[in-house]
């Protein structure tokens, strides 16, 4: 699992609270560090405090309640279903034991041990280990689908050109993301630092992260994956 640590601008944390993987500088918000760390979002966190009585059904746990339906628990023949599975009432719509606990906790099973495992709150055991596996293995898919890269074009970041550029260069791409709860498609434009000259292999990568991760912290909630790259650019500076 990756590294993150808070991110100062120029001495100071970030006023947005994001944080930074120091290895590859990818850029995450902070919503998407606590997911990662906590295996939860902060809706479903505020949710599962009200539903536990520790605290009153503020704005954010009203909003989350309102975006999931209701199920409830299934019974064949006066009995409980053998699977633990559950059934809205409204539709007839029977989902598993599983998919019910990442509905209304917003997390899955598998994220919330590899979450207590970082915690230090459980030992690393079979379900922690392999969510870690499968997490790697999304990483290498994702780092050999980029090995060969097109072509970057180039323009100015300024509207008119100056007569003494500063000699940067930044990536800015227009990304396509799915909602992988809602099934929507959205697009976003995102922006990596500025560096001195146009990168290549690992170190494109790491701009395009960055950019990537910028674009994706405008979009609402954590379900974004990315799908496409619809365009890149190096903006002189």
């Amino acid at each position: 699992m990756p590294t993150y640590e808070p991110l100062y601008v120029d001495g100071k944390r970030d006023k947005a609270r994001r944080y930074v993987n120091p290895s590859t500088g990818e850029i995450i918000s902070r919503r998407q560090y606590i997911k990662i760390k906590e295996g939860v979002s902060p809706e479903s966190k505020a949710y599962a405090r009200y539903l536990a009585g520790k605290a009153p059904k503020g704005v954010t746990a009203r909003k989350y309640e309102q975006r999931i339906p209701t199920y409830e628990p299934l019974y064949v023949d006066g009995k409980r279903d053998k699977a633990r599975r559950f059934i809205n009432p409204s539709t007839g719509e029977i989902i598993s034991r599983r998919q019910h606990i990442k509905i209304t906790e917003g997390a899955s099973p598998e994220s919330k041990a590899y979450a207590r495992y970082l915690a230090g709150k459980a030992p690393k055991g079979i379900t922690a280990t392999k969510y870690e596996q499968r997490l790697k293995r999304k990483a290498e898919k994702r780092a050999e689908e980029l090995i060969t890269e097109p072509t970057i074009k180039e323009k100015w970041g300024w509207k008119e050109v100056p007569k003494e550029p500063r000699g940067y260069y930044q990536l800015q791409g227009r990304y396509k993301f799915r909602n992988t709860r809602t099934g929507e498609f959205v697009s976003a434009t995102g922006y990596s630092t500025a560096t001195k000259r146009k990168r290549q292999g690992k170190e494109l990568q790491i701009l395009r992260e960055q950019a990537i991760n910028h674009g994706k912290a405008q979009l609402d909630g954590y379900e974004w994956v990315l799908v496409g790259i619809e365009y890149e650019v190096w903006l002189k500076w």
